[in-house]
């Protein structure tokens, strides 16, 4: 059963390589594969600039492409990806043979990598969230976990070698993987069918809900870009932060997938950042005090916890996308643009501060004061000035595989490929989806007057502790604990069952019309009713 769920596919396989293939060629240091006379403060400093700018803002424009040219979003943009990331590559390569141009080629380079990776994300996340949640987000986790093994393979290609088959060989291949793994992607969803232009208030709406995660994962990735550029000044340093962080990759995703195969459970950005916030200031104002070894592991390990933090990003927006039926590409473009420029003005101080402090424990200890400094800001910022405690923020949820695995059925196509098409019937989609065939066969045990057989461990989610306004929407959240909903389809029932119309569920939940459409179709199917009456006798029943 276990290797059932770690079986890889087109997206996971593709998505990992080109994980490996970005911190190879524009995390892992620009110019990995050219001759250091040509790695001066200047160029990398200068490549740094430029390529963050261009990584950052294309994710910021693809919020107005999708709000103002939606159509642009909902073609196969996949075939854009390969070239753009494939010319900044060769122009990496370029100046061996053509010093003289040294400048022109390295900002060229460093726009079209940009660019091109940013792209290639944008249209990863879109495929992802296309998905259904079981599917979508165990092909990004099990594509993070791949990129470590894929990221050594690279490595072990001799570096001559590497050059050329980075851009002639391993991005078309991943473009390839991205293109095929698009080809099933269901236009018809209200994420993609809906006009944002006539749904502005969603969007708004979940901007001013979700922007404190945004801002907690770009405080992670400020100090870990600030650690990780003190830490590259020596290249053997440089070498075991990024195979420490790709080791980090790994074992985050064998981790969350072990935990997600055996229990319901939720993951909240915020209060994970309050929690390892003492821990990490702590760790930062040590650096000045012990020696290199110390910052070589503190570098190492900061840069696995963003990204593990970036895993949890792309999981909440995808999930964030179908709960309120707004364009995949805003809200990861509002994510990650915010992310990404704060790691890269982060990857920039560490730089630059080797120029600013010739004493070594003085460069320490500015670095150690600007990343606190940040992160405390970081803090205040998301917890706000009065009532912190009472500040609602999104959970990323995580509703336990082992119903249908733990039943031993077979996968359709390739495993997780779920929800592809509007026209798929119930019994092909009771295979597809990983929480339907255990509840429907819960529901059939209802209809037969049967007692409910016990969720598999760990699958039932603790409702004791949450607060009921009445009676339904106790029942309603044991309905939910019976069918493992999510939470966003149990406010949904529960408005249901209240008797609110489809406009009326809209409006309360900030959501289009369409996007509620589909949720009441996809409850019918999970509780296997057909009319409201059919519901509330379950929830009668069960509840």
């Amino acid at each position: 059963m276990v290797f059932q769920v770690l079986r890889p596919n087109t997206a996971s396989l593709g998505f990992g390589l080109f994980l490996a293939i970005h911190a190879s060629s524009v995390w892992g240091g620009a110019f990995p594969l050219l001759p250091l006379t040509l790695q001066t403060f200047d160029v990398m400093t200068l490549f740094a600039i430029v390529e963050c700018l261009a990584f950052s803002l294309t994710f910021f424009a693809s919020m107005a492409f999708s709000l103002y040219c939606p159509n642009l979003m909902r073609h196969r943009t996949a075939v854009l990806c390969g070239p753009i990331m494939c010319l900044g590559s060769i122009c990496l390569i370029a100046p061996l043979y053509a010093t003289e141009w040294l400048i022109g080629l390295v900002v060229i380079g460093a726009i079209c990598l940009g660019v091109g990776s940013a792209t290639f994300f944008l249209s990863w996340q879109r495929l992802f969230a296309s998905q259904s949640a079981e599917c979508g987000t165990l092909d990004l986790v099990l594509g993070m976990g791949y990129s470590a093994p894929l990221y050594f393979v690279l490595h072990a290609i001799p570096k001559a070698v590497a050059a050329y088959t980075i851009p002639f060989i391993f991005i078309p291949l991943a473009e390839v993987c991205l293109i095929d793994a698009s080809k099933h992607i269901d236009f018809e969803q209200p994420m993609f069918f809906d006009d944002p232009r006539q749904h502005k208030h969603v969007y708004r709406h979940v901007v001013s809900f979700s922007w404190r995660s945004a801002l907690c994962v770009g405080g992670i990735g400020f100090a870990s870009g600030i650690a990780r550029a003190v830490a590259l000044e020596d290249p053997a340093m440089g070498i075991f932060v990024n195979y420490a962080s790709m080791t980090g990759a790994l074992l985050s995703a064998i981790a969350l997938v072990w935990l997600w195969r055996h229990y319901t459970f939720r993951f909240d950005t915020v209060l994970a950042f309050r929690t390892v916030f003492p821990a990490v200031i702590t760790a930062f104002l040590l650096v000045p005090y012990l020696d290199s070894f110390y910052l070589r592991i503190f570098a190492g390990i900061m840069y696995a916890v963003f990204t593990f933090a970036t895993m949890i990003m792309m999981v909440q927006c995808a999930q964030s996308s179908r709960d309120s039926g707004i364009s995949p590409t805003y809200i990861y473009g509002f994510f990650a643009g915010i992310v990404y420029l704060l790691q890269g003005l982060g990857f920039l101080t560490g730089y630059g501060s080797a120029e600013l402090f010739s004493n070594s424990p003085l460069q320490l200890a500015t670095m150690a004061l600007a990343s606190v400094w940040v992160l405390a800001v970081t803090l205040y910022a998301v917890r706000g000035r009065f009532n912190a405690e009472e500040l609602q923020t999104p959970a990323v949820e995580f509703i336990s595989l082992s119903s249908t695995r733990s039943l031993g059925e077979p996968s359709s196509a390739d495993g997780r490929d779920a929800g592809r098409s509007k026209k798929d019937d119930a019994a092909p989609l009771l295979q597809q989806v990983p929480s339907l065939q255990f509840a429907h066969d819960a529901r059939r045990s209802v209809h037969k007057g049967e007692a409910l057989s016990a969720p598999p461990k760990g699958f039932s989610r603790e409702v004791g502790d949450q607060p009921f306004r009445d009676k339904l929407s106790k029942q309603c959240a044991a309905v939910a604990k019976r069918f493992f909903l999510t939470t966003r389809e149990m406010e949904v029932m529960e408005l249901l069952a209240r008797g609110s119309s489809v406009p009326r569920i809209a409006d309360t939940l900030i959501i289009s019309e369409n996007t509620v459409k589909t949720y009441c179709k996809r409850l019918y199917l999970k509780l296997d009713v057909h009319k409201r009456e059919e519901l509330l006798d379950l929830i009668e029943e069960v509840g």
